[in-house]
């Protein structure tokens, strides 16, 4: 009763399919005047043992590929390939390596509502992917003759195994690998069909996307946004068919015959050096002020608790609080770690002016060829001094006409720069 029903239901998939192109092709006749035996002509081409022989005859018009050769010239005529986990050795990587990869097809554009019914999907699999397994259930839902239904299935699982033998074509690219002795090997690079859709796909929803597009218009307002968004900068669009993209493939029409390359250029490096903070008598202001990263981050900060205060704090707002806060350090601790990391000794150059317990944090390694200076870091609370001192720049930084601030909000900052400068070092000495 079980299997009953299973074939029930895949028949009923495929003849939904068959009577909404059955409708659209009758109107088309009907606006056309066509007479009654040229529409009955129409509903018996759709009924469903009809339409199947006649999708089985014309399934050797395509193929099913992974690689295919058309993106090399559209009027190439040599073979494609479809690369399964088979195709791999073991310990390499292929196409067949990404997960849900999707198969491309190549062959007669007029062929392509073959595929289309293949890809008709019921209880999570594919009719394709029940063709490929020679599922019973869809044997039985494709004719109540067995024999005739093995030969359909057969048919269409021929659209991916095929029976040619490899071949080239002097349109296709070609080439000479050199091998010992003089002789060669002679190689016919396949553009990746199934692995630059994946791509493309990936690519899109993340520039195009529901989430995307709410990352950006929180950016453009500069508000908090749980999430991101990715961007692809310098990005090379290639196009492939013209106006004919179903001359290339299935795949290629899905692309709007447009296939989207990375930069593949070395990164540029922001190679100009850190201002060391020289002449002036402590980095919690101007110097620190004046970097892009922290005004950002103190500006998001600030318009976010102007918007709450007044409000009942409750857990989203802590949490965005302290998520905007974190922005604010990590900018303050990345440029003490470039700080951190020139060259050892400059705090004692006569025209350094910063308080001792600065000069403790931002020179660190000035004790390696000082001793004396090392014995004073180590012996000197200087820390709390520090906190201290950022605690109250926080609170000036923070403080507006709308947002005053009070030694709530200066133990909250000493408490979280506390940990923000732990692990600088620990970061640093891991």
């Amino acid at each position: 009763m079980e299997q009953h029903e299973e074939v029930r239901a895949l028949r009923q998939c495929m003849e939904h399919f068959l009577e909404e192109r059955c409708a659209k092709e009758l109107a088309e006749k009907q606006k056309k005047g066509t007479d009654e035996a040229g529409l009955s002509a129409v509903r018996e081409k759709y009924r469903r043992e009809t339409w199947l022989a006649d999708a089985a005859r014309r399934s050797s018009q395509i193929r099913l590929v992974t690689h295919a050769l058309k993106y090399d010239h559209p009027d190439a005529r040599g073979s494609s390939l479809y690369a399964d986990d088979a195709a791999v050795p073991d310990g390499y990587v292929g196409t067949a390596s990404c997960p849900a990869i999707r198969e491309d097809v190549v062959g007669n554009a007029a062929a392509l509502d073959v595929f289309k019914f293949l890809c008709l999907e019921h209880d999570g699999k594919s009719l394709l992917q029940r063709v490929l397994a020679h599922d019973a259930h869809l044997l039985a839902a494709f004719s109540d003759d067995r024999e005739q239904a093995e030969s359909w299935m057969t048919a269409f699982r021929h659209m991916r195994e095929g029976d040619e033998r490899p071949a080239s074509h002097t349109l296709a690219k070609q080439v000479y690998f050199p091998l010992e002795g003089g002789g060669y090997h002679l190689l016919a690079p396949l553009f990746p069909t199934s692995l630059v859709q994946r791509v493309y796909e990936t690519m899109r929803e993340d520039r195009f996307g529901v989430k995307a597009k709410e990352a950006r218009e929180a950016h453009r307002a500069q508000r908090f946004c749980t999430h991101g968004y990715g961007d692809y900068p310098r990005l090379l669009v290639r196009r492939f068919g013209g106006t004919n993209r179903q001359n290339i493939s299935q795949l290629n029409t899905e692309r709007h015959g447009e296939s989207w390359l990375l930069a593949s250029l070395p990164p540029l490096w922001d190679t100009e050096r850190v201002r060391l903070p020289l002449g002036v008598k402590t980095v919690f202001g101007a110097p620190l002020n004046a970097l892009p990263d922290v005004a950002r981050a103190r500006l998001r900060l600030v318009g976010f608790l102007e918007r709450a205060a007044g409000e009942y704090t409750n857990i989203r707002i802590r949490e965005t609080r302290a998520a905007l806060l974190d922005d604010l350090l990590t900018a303050v601790v990345q440029w003490a770690a470039r700080i951190r990391a020139e060259e050892p000794g400059w705090s004692a150059d006569a025209s350094c002016r910063l308080p001792e317990a600065e000069r403790f944090w931002l020179d660190p390694r000035r004790g390696e060829g000082d001793p004396e200076w090392r014995e004073r870091r180590d012996a000197t609370p200087w820390r709390d001094a520090l906190l201290e001192t950022a605690a109250v720049w926080c609170n000036d930084s923070l403080k507006t006409r709308k947002l005053p601030m009070s030694d709530d909000e200066h133990h909250l900052w000493k408490r979280e720069i506390a940990e923000a400068l732990r692990q600088l070092e620990e970061g640093e000495t891991a």
